[in-house]
């Protein structure tokens, strides 16, 4: 076995290390299993709040109702929960292991949470730049499974020669020289993967929140209105569907109303960060703003809140195929009459609603999206939930 040395002679030194990474490993599993709980219940009770919700950058409830916080169809905390044990029982075989065994579970061990530190930094990432907020219990997770790398990484140095290639290239020698052992590892790796994305449903779809059960109308300025009869709380909710911010804003809203459905009403402007037309040039097809066509076309057919919550499950793809049908797609999703729906879309009413809710939404000044208005000036949404 070229490129890896033996274990050191006296081992005391990586047992003790060993020892402090389970300890971690059962730390960053406790985390792990409580951003899994918050996620959930975020997504499933409306009266649930979670204690790391500041409404600052430093929240947790912004970044669980975000569409990152799913990957693959699996909460990314039910992945940390894998990821985490999968840690601790290579750590575990290293530190119980005996002769080549150990060396193998070590060489695991570090090229497992070294690639698991990878992903960490790549998440802070992830939250820092594109949602512009950080998950308190998230960054615990993330700095523990750095601790995790860093540890490993020490035991490895003490009790084996050789760099990052020569665990790599341990793993392949004893994956072919153990093939048996190999291929069960490698099924209960699969199993370990697969088994959450066919088990765990998708409760975290924006559809979770009941629509039918929730008064609606259009108002006499043509808008549509979700909540209550006679509200003492009205919400204008400028938003994009193309926004990144904007799901995770209007599930918080959805909550909201949920809670309050006999206090809150939200009414809808649906705009885009850029100018909608007024009308389509003869000929020619127009890509911006035939999202929010669709909407006003959805609305026609008395199905504006299923269009709602299916656009910002499911936002628009990037240009190709999937994103010149989008609209399509998405209306046969609803089951929205296709025939109705296509003529609808590039009509001349489609364009001006479309239109007039861009310079409502100037005028409004909702520049940077999402934008809630209430009491005649703009507020915070936790403005709206200290009014109810």
């Amino acid at each position: 076995m070229k490129g890896a040395g033996a274990i050191d002679r006296g081992g005391e030194a990586t047992r003790w290390l060993l020892a402090a990474y389970l300890g971690l490993s059962v730390v960053g599993l406790l985390v792990c299993v409580e951003l899994a709980w918050i996620h959930l219940r975020l997504f499933t009770d409306p009266s649930y709040e979670a204690f790391c919700s500041t409404g600052t950058v430093f929240d947790c409830e912004r970044v669980a109702l975000s569409r990152h916080s799913v990957v693959a169809g699996v909460p990314l905390a039910v992945w940390g929960i894998l990821g985490t044990l999968w840690a601790g029982a290579l750590g575990l075989c290293a530190l119980m292991g005996v002769r080549r065994g150990r060396f193998v579970a070590l060489a695991a061990t570090f090229v497992w949470t070294v690639s698991m530190a990878f992903v960490a930094l790549c998440l802070l990432g992830i939250s820092a730049l594109t949602l512009r907020a950080v998950c308190q219990l998230c960054l615990a997770s993330h700095l523990l499974t750095l601790g995790l790398a860093a540890i490993a990484i020490l035991a490895s140095r003490r009790a084996m020669t050789g760099g990052a290639l020569a665990h790599v290239r341990l793993l392949i020698f004893a994956a072919r020289k153990e093939r048996l052992s190999a291929a069960l590892w490698l099924a209960f790796g699969v199993l370990t993967v697969t088994a959450p994305i066919a088990l765990i449903p998708p409760y975290w779809e924006v559809s979770s929140f009941r629509v039918g059960e929730l008064s609606t109308g259009v108002g006499a300025d043509g808008l549509p209105w979700l909540g209550a009869t006679h509200p003492t709380v009205v919400v204008h909710e400028y938003n994009d569907y193309e926004c990144p911010y904007c799901r995770s804003a209007h599930l918080k809203l959805r909550r909201m109303l949920e809670k309050h459905s006999e206090k809150l009403r939200i009414v809808r402007h649906d705009t885009s960060r850029v100018d909608c037309p007024a009308q389509a040039p003869k000929g020619e097809s127009v890509d911006a703003c035939r999202t929010v066509r669709g909407a006003y076309c959805a609305l026609q057919q008395q199905s504006f809140w299923q269009w709602s919550d299916a656009a910002l499950h499911k936002p628009r793809p990037a240009p190709g195929s999937a994103r010149e049908r989008y609209e399509e797609d998405l209306a046969a999703v609803i089951g929205l009459d296709s025939a109705r729906f296509n003529a609808c879309l590039d009509s001349e009413e489609a364009f001006a609603f479309a239109h007039e809710r861009t310079i409502e939404a100037r005028r409004a000044k909702a520049f940077q999206l999402p934008t809630h208005i209430a009491f005649g000036k703009k507020v915070s949404l936790e403005d709206v939930g200290a009014a109810l």
